[in-house]
């Protein structure tokens, strides 16, 4: 895994007639702490590619540890 992070979404996220890429990524240098992850179907109904998704689990919440990314 490069740079000690791990991807946790290993299905493919776009399925075209011919290909069947992984093109959403989702990674972790923590991946014990990921508890669930995995790919939401929605092809062809709002995008051409699957959805992707990952819950982390910790012992404590800490509001400064989490870092949000939305709108690339």
């Amino acid at each position: 895994d490069a740079f000690g992070f791990h991807q946790m979404i290993k299905q493919p996220t776009r399925i075209a007639k011919t290909s069947r890429t992984v093109i959403d990524h989702i990674v972790t240098s923590r991946p014990q702490r990921i508890t669930h992850s995995g790919v939401i179907p929605c092809a062809g109904t709002v995008s051409d590619h699957d959805g992707v998704f990952a819950f982390s689990w910790r012992e404590e919440f800490c509001p400064r540890c989490y870092k949000h990314v939305t709108g690339l």
